[in-house]
Formats: structure tokens, sequence, C-alpha cells
């Protein structure tokens, strides 16, 4: 993660957007480490798999990108990059996330997983700008969504 910042509103003063809490914005990196892969395999690029892009607060409760949020901020300074796009071997990118979140929401966690529920998942404490990889990943993978929500919000940054 590069950074997050909160906002009020989003956009410029004749279009301003509003949350129903607050925006927070977190701009993520993107890199394709070129140590983990085969000196054989060459400098085509490589698509990531489908992603799941949630806040989690202390309560459990997530909260999905904002649409609205996403668009605005594209009004303000261009298109963002999305999860999505394919890398070259040591090529990066950054994408700027929107979540709306309610005022009183704490503890915020960004979780990136897959959306097969495979044990492909990054978890980072936005108050602390840690990292915390959930460790029992095999087992974490055959939980269902709900109950690794639970898991989620135990976790302490």
């Amino acid at each position: 993660m590069v950074n997050f910042e909160e906002a009020k509103a989003l956009g410029d003063e004749s279009h301003q957007i509003l949350p129903g809490g607050r925006f927070v914005i977190v701009r993520l990196k993107t890199w394709f480490d070129p140590s983990t892969i085969s000196e054989h395999r060459g400098d085509s690029p490589l698509a990531p798999g489908p992603r799941r892009v949630v806040l989690v607060d202390d309560a459990a409760h997530l909260f999905p990108e904002s649409s609205q949020g996403k668009a605005a901020l594209a009004r303000l300074g261009g298109g963002t990059i999305p999860l999505s796009q394919s890398l070259r071997p040591g090529e990066s990118y950054v994408t700027d996330l929107v979540f709306d979140v309610p005022a009183n929401a704490r503890s915020l966690r960004l979780f990136v997983g897959d959306t097969f529920d495979m044990p492909d998942r990054l978890l980072m404490c936005l108050d602390t700008l840690r990292t915390d990889p959930l460790r029992e990943s095999k087992r974490v993978a055959s939980l269902e969504w709900e109950r690794l929500t639970a898991i989620i919000a135990s976790l302490s940054c």
C-alpha cells in the first residue's frame, strides 16, 4: 500500500459527491516481482486473477468499493489502473480504491483476495500501515466468507 487518506466529499465544487459517512481512499501499488518467476519464462505479460477488495472494520462489517466515489475521484484526477491490469516482470502500477464507510468505523483493514476463496489473500491494517498475512491460509481457504470476516476482524493491527 502506498498510502490512504480520508475525505468528507469528492469532486469539484460544482459537482461534489458526499459519502454516507466518510470516503476512505487507498492507493495500492501492484508490482510483478521478477525474482518470483523462472528465468526461462520470458517477458510476456501476466494478468492477475479477479480480486475481491473490501474494507473491514473492528466489528467485522464489510465495505465494498464505492462506485460513486471512484467515479468522482476519476473526474478529479483522471482514471486509475484496475487491479486486473496485466504486468510484465518488473513492472508496477498504482490503483486508487475508494470506499464509503460510516464515520464511526474503526480499525479499518484492507482485504484483497481472490474471488474463488483460494488462499491468495492480503490484509492491510490502515490504522498502522502494517501488513498482516493470514497465517493459516489453507484452513482459511475452506471457510465461508462470513467466518472469514470474523477472523479478519479479530486480527489486531
